[in-house]
C-alpha cells in the first residue's frame, strides 16, 4: 500500500510538472501571437506611409514636369518674338 501511495504521489508530481510546462508553452504562444499582431500592424502602417510618400513623389514629379513644359513654352514664345522682331528690323 505504501508503494502505491508513493507511485501515485510521484505520478501526481510528474503530472503537475507537465501541466506547468504546458501552461508555460501556452503563455509563450499567446505572447508570440500578440507580438505577431503588433508586427503586422506596424508593417501595415509602414506600407501606408510608403505609399503616401510614393504618391507625393509622383505628384511632385508631375508638377515639375508641368513647370518644365511652361518654361519651355515661354522660351519658345520668346524665340518666336525675337525672330519676328528681327525680320521687322
Amino acid at each position: 500500500m505504501q508503494r502505491l501511495t508513493k507511485a501515485v504521489s510521484a505520478e501526481s508530481a510528474e503530472l503537475e510538472k507537465v501541466a506547468d510546462k504546458r501552461q508555460n508553452q501556452i503563455l509563450l504562444r499567446d505572447a508570440g501571437q500578440k507580438q505577431l499582431k503588433l508586427s503586422k500592424s506596424h508593417n501595415q502602417e509602414k506600407q501606408v506611409e510608403e505609399n503616401i510618400l510614393r504618391l507625393r513623389v509622383h505628384q511632385a514629379e508631375k508638377a515639375i514636369a508641368h513647370e518644365g513644359d511652361e518654361v519651355y513654352s515661354l522660351e519658345k514664345q520668346k524665340l518666336e518674338l525675337d525672330a519676328v522682331s528681327c525680320k521687322r528690323v
